[in-house]
Formats: structure tokens, C-alpha cells, sequence
């Protein structure tokens, strides 16, 4: 995947759920404080057995290396407790990120669209560039540049 489209995708994807961002020089996006908290608390409202068991997950590895921003002690090793979360997940959060998901879908295959007609000009230019070809009269659809192989006109 292009590196432009490496960081394009979480733009549109943070662009959509509304999730504060900042793109830093030559970087990708990085998610803003209040836009991390946004998206965990998406997740929890969502899914709240597996957002459980994801936070658990990263701080039973990385407990250590997390700082309580009130203390800036690191997190203690413990386990969440499964009541600190909703017992089942909120339907009005599911059905928005429901529809989230489609336009983020839809948005990304737009984009990946352009992308592939945008590399297949530069494609075809630089073959272009790197063959001999003429221009020719393609009757009622204009002029077009058509390539010589050796063999026969590549026409488009």
C-alpha cells in the first residue's frame, strides 16, 4: 500500500467517527488525547466484553510503561473488574457506529478508486515516455496515444 494511502486511511477513518487528530509533519495521524478517549469509550459502549478483555490484555503486557496522569505513577498490576462495564452493549452507539462504518467504507472506496486511476495515468505515461507511439484518431472518442510493441499499436 502506498504511504499516501497508509495515512490517508486513518485520516478518513478519524474524519468520520469524529475523533480529534493531528497529523505531524511527514507523519501519519495521531490520535489526540480526547480522540483516544473518544474511540475507547466507543468501543466499550459498543462491545463491552471484548473492549474488557483488550484493556486487560494491554495492561497486564504494558502496565509498567502506562502512567496514571493524575499520579504519573505507573498502573499497578491488576485486573479490571467486568463491573467497571456495562453488562451488554449500548444499541443506540451500535447502530451509529453501524452507520459509521458504511460511510467510512464508502469514503475509503472512493478514495482507493482515485488511487488506482491515479497510478494507472502514471503507469501509463511512463510507458508512454519509455515507448515509441504515435498519436492517432480515435474517431468520435478524440485523439489517443498508442503504443508501439514491436508488434502491433497498444491502444487503451
Amino acid at each position: 500500500m502506498p504511504e499516501a494511502s497508509r495515512n490517508e486511511t486513518p485520516t478518513i477513518y478519524y474524519s468520520v467517527f469524529s475523533l480529534s487528530f493531528s497529523t505531524p509533519q511527514g507523519a501519519m495521524p495521531v490520535l489526540s488525547r480526547e480522540g483516544f478517549r473518544a474511540a475507547i469509550l466507543t468501543d466499550s459502549l459498543v462491545d463491552p466484553g471484548s473492549q474488557l478483555g483488550r484493556l486487560n490484555h494491554i495492561l497486564a503486557r504494558h502496565h509498567a510503561q502506562i502512567l496514571d496522569p493524575a499520579t504519573n505513577a505507573p498502573f499497578p498490576l491488576s485486573q479490571i473488574l467486568r463491573d467497571a462495564f456495562p453488562s451488554i452493549g449500548d444499541a443506540e452507539t451500535q447502530q451509529w457506529q453501524r452507520s459509521k462504518n458504511v460511510e467510512f467504507n464508502s469514503q475509503l472506496s472512493g478514495y482507493m478508486e482515485d488511487l488506482t486511476k491515479m497510478q494507472r495515468w502514471l503507469h501509463d505515461t511512463t510507458m508512454a515516455g519509455m515507448s515509441s507511439g504515435v498519436w492517432v484518431d480515435r474517431s468520435n472518442r478524440g485523439y489517443g496515444y498508442e503504443i508501439w510493441d514491436g508488434g502491433f499499436y497498444l491502444v487503451d
